[in-house]
């Protein structure tokens, strides 16, 4: 039996997970996390499926929509045990999702599947693509002291400009550029086509931009940034500087720019009296070495995603 936006028990409904998360994150409350979820749900604010078996939720799904990140539609689901007893049940609440995100002509992103094991495959014959996304983290004082012994291959004609010195559409046009063949390139809001990731970001979609240890770096043009925020909008780690986006132009990368980039913002972080650094890195690309050699390390939190494009732009520009 399916039920859709009804009022239901959603304290109940989400108790394992939020349990599970719990033990994961032991420094973190959880619950309180969830309260304001667990109110919109219960009062039917965002759209819900359930499904009821022997009178208990066997599987459940709710969507949180943005009115910033207006061009995707964000869902998490679960079941109550990770079996494939419950498959046709995924199969179900796939369907709604699937169908909600054709007719609105938004990307479809699964950010969590709790119990979830079993319908893997089922994400996959679907077109769904996974996104595993690693957070790093580090002391900004190794940072800085690696800072001092660093310097890139190619800076003599590379200038560090402040992130606010270049006009927000020449940002996104080339951090569009840059993220071709990226697997985060779905990452970046599309509308009518065009990037409009950095106003988001300045709009303090991550938390509020620091603009002293974000940079730009420009030689006849961008040829790369890096935006950090104040972690305040962060799950875990609430409050710790967080790189929010960095990329290097295709043809000036394996020059140490990424680097350079990371280097600046820790010294400049320092020097505000901060203590950490942190990130998020898809666990698939080349950048993820150029971290761990500037010695950041996992921190054990992790999110893996599933998105699936019905957007009218392609997930990728040729």
């Amino acid at each position: 039996m399916e039920f859709s936006n009804i009022k239901l028990e959603w304290n109940t409904i989400l108790s394992r997970q939020i349990e599970s998360l719990q033990e994961q994150f032991v420094g973190t409350d959880i619950k309180k996390l969830f309260v304001p979820i667990v109110d919109l749900l219960t009062n039917n604010k965002i759209p819900s499926r359930v499904m009821i078996s022997g009178g208990k939720a066997r599987a459940y799904s709710y969507v949180m929509e943005s009115s910033v990140l207006d061009d995707r539609l964000i869902f998490t689901m679960g079941f109550d045990s990770d079996s494939v007893d419950n498959l046709d049940r995924g199969k179900a609440i796939l369907d709604w999702i699937e169908q909600m995100s054709s007719e609105s002509k938004k990307l479809a992103i699964i950010d969590n599947v709790f119990n979830g094991t079993f319908l893997m495959q089922e994400l996959k014959d679907r077109g769904f693509v996974e996104d595993k996304r690693i957070k790093l983290k580090s002391a900004l004082s190794a940072l800085v002291t690696l800072n001092s012994k660093m310097k890139s291959d190619d800076m003599d004609e590379i200038e560090i400009l402040g992130i606010h010195d270049v006009p927000v559409d020449d940002l996104e046009i080339a951090q569009e550029k840059a993220y071709r063949g990226s697997p985060e390139y779905f990452l970046l809001n599309m509308k009518d086509g065009k990037n409009q990731t950095y106003r988001i970001l300045f709009d303090g979609y991550y938390g509020r931009i620091l603009s002293s240890p974000s940079s730009v770096l420009y030689k006849n043009g961008i040829i790369g940034s890096c935006l950090i925020s104040d972690g305040s909008e962060e799950f875990v780690d609430n409050g710790v500087p967080l790189v929010v986006d960095i990329f290097i132009s295709h043809e000036f990368r394996r020059k140490g720019l990424t680097g350079v980039s990371l280097l600046h913002a820790a010294e400049k972080l320092d020097l505000l009296g901060h203590k950490f650094l942190q990130l998020w890195v898809n666990d698939h690309s080349p950048a993820m070495l150029v971290y761990k050699k500037l010695g950041m390390k996992e921190t054990g939190e992790e999110e893996i995603l599933h998105w699936k494009n019905f957007r009218q732009v392609p997930a990728e520009a040729p």
